[in-house]
């Protein structure tokens, strides 16, 4: 089985699941919030990896706060992807170029 997320909302923990071994990944509030929209997203649409738009994670991230960028997306997810990358990991977040991200994560049990 190749590597996948599992985000536990319940518990707000991000496992990485790889050749059978879990690792907990910790990551910050913002992070949590970004990796849950897209886990729920992936849910939602049949366990697929689902494309999020920019705007859309932006807003999952920090609701309306103003001053918020594609930048600081952008930063969030390079600080996500080096956390996965020790394990040869950092590709399971995919970005499409000017649109969005997508997350691979664990199908549901």
């Amino acid at each position: 089985m190749e590597a996948c997320l599992r985000y536990d909302v319940a518990e707000t923990r991000l496992l990485l699941v790889q050749a059978g071994e879990r690792h907990e990944i910790p990551i910050r509030a913002q992070a949590h919030r970004l990796v849950g929209h897209m886990a729920g997203r992936n849910a939602a649409g049949g366990g697929e990896p689902v494309l999020c738009t920019h705007d859309e994670l932006m807003h999952a991230v920090w609701a309306d706060e103003p001053m918020h960028s594609r930048v600081e997306l952008a930063k969030l997810v390079w600080e996500l992807r080096r956390k996965l990358e020790p394990f040869g990991a950092g590709d399971l977040i995919e970005n499409e170029r000017r649109l969005g991200y997508r997350i691979r994560t664990c199908p549901s049990p």
